[in-house]
């Protein structure tokens, strides 16, 4: 198990790996389609048929003998009317055609289908076809687009309104996903009020439980709120000794170095290795990792912009992961830097920005926010500009990395 000397800061990528190191995928469970959807397959979807399982019109028309048509014009006679659902009863001749429609199935000795549109009726009741056609024309062929036992979906696939419709089509009512993992959430100090109260002198709103729960839970965590911790260690202790039930513990406020940071210490306690405890992030840089068996523990800072930030690079991976993801890590994009000046740190800076198109290209402006505390400031903004640490700031036109929001 890594551990991290606390006096170091740890670089964002390694923290990042450390987090996926620790994490452990969950175990599986089979869950009804209608609730399937945002979970993430835990075995490969096959195909229990030919995909379409017979030759088929793909639109209304008469199916014929495509030799049949290569007079201009050529007259037939109509010996039977195919519809959706219907099965042939006919066998076609030289001469002869059947009316379809589409999705109907192609009758035996056809091998074209053409287009109403293309045809007349005599006052005989005979087709007059008005082109010429070719073998194949409009139809489906049989397993044209998957044959029994085709992977149709690969396992560690998150299923989205098209793989639910999928699995549907399969007959797979019942699929095996990932368990979604059961994450409680604290929020910590003495100042802090619930949402719904006004605050009193030298108080603030709990804002960091609501900007939290969202996240976690788009991510598709299973959220349990615990409440708000005061700066009380025997009360901490206790919240915290049941958070600790669950697969994840994420706590805002007292993981840093002030004399009422009681986390650390009280984590300790309660039998959980520290992996680290800084890392060399702005905003975030007292972010908390440890665990205790399979459950996970972030102690993120208490500045709302700081979590916000901490939640979507170390949590979210973290469920994601747990979830069943192949590729777990944050998913970064190339664009240009825009409006906006920044310096760089020592440590790699995520500046809140705004995503815009210009040209064939993708451009980000950075916020000029008021600092981590400013959780109004970031409004409107899609994502994250990345800042390299310890390199020359980048300048309008200089392509950066660019993490969107996964709320």
């Amino acid at each position: 198990m890594t551990i991290i000397d606390s006096a170091a800061m740890l670089p964002v990528d390694r923290s990042i790996e450390i987090v996926l190191e620790t994490a452990q995928t969950l175990t599986t469970e089979p869950v009804p389609l209608t609730a399937s959807q945002g979970r993430v397959l835990a075995e490969p979807a096959l195909a229990d048929a030919d995909m379409p399982p017979f030759d088929r019109s793909i639109m209304d028309g008469y199916a014929l003998i495509a030799s049949d048509t290569r007079a201009d014009k050529a007259t037939l006679q109509v010996i039977e009317e195919i519809f959706a659902g219907d099965t042939p009863q006919k066998k076609l001749q030289s001469g002869q055609a059947a009316k379809i429609m589409t999705g109907a199935p192609i009758p035996e000795g056809a091998d074209c289908v053409v287009m109403v549109e293309n045809t007349t009726l005599n006052e005989r009741g005979q087709v007059v076809v008005h082109e010429k056609s070719e073998v194949g024309k409009n139809i489906n062929q049989r397993a044209e687009f998957v044959s029994r036992g085709d992977v149709l979906i690969e396992s560690g696939t998150r299923l989205r309104s098209m793989e639910l419709g999928v699995l549907a089509f399969i007959g797979c009512v019942n699929p095996l996903v990932y368990r979604k993992p059961v994450c409680a959430i604290l929020s910590t100090g003495d100042e802090l009020v619930d949402a719904s109260q006004t605050p009193g002198p030298g108080q603030i709103r709990n804002s960091n439980i609501y900007c939290l729960a969202a996240q976690l839970a788009r991510a598709g965590a299973d959220v349990r709120v615990l409440g708000i911790g005061r700066d009380n260690p025997a009360e901490l202790s206790a919240l915290i000794g049941e958070g600790l039930k669950a697969d994840i513990l994420v706590s805002t406020g007292g993981a840093s170095v002030g004399e009422k940071d009681f986390i650390g210490q009280i984590l300790k306690q309660h039998g959980v290795e520290i992996h680290f405890d800084k890392v060399a992030l702005k905003p975030g840089k007292p972010t908390l990792f440890g665990s205790r068996d399979r459950t996970l523990v972030f102690g993120l800072p208490g500045n709302p912009l700081s979590a916000l930030v901490s939640c979507e690079l170390f949590v979210l991976s973290a469920i994601r992961k747990m979830s069943g993801f192949g590729d777990p890590a944050p998913h970064t994009i190339e664009v240009l830097l825009g409006q906006g000046k920044v310096n760089t740190l020592n440590r790699r800076q995520y500046i809140p920005c705004v995503l815009r198109s210009e040209g064939p290209g993708q451009v980000v402006d950075l916020l000029q926010f008021k600092g981590s505390g400013d959780l109004t400031g970031v409004l409107g903004t899609d994502g994250l500009a990345i800042i390299p640490e310890d390199e020359p700031p980048p300048s309008a036109g200089e392509t950066i990395s660019f993490l969107p929001y996964s709320l």
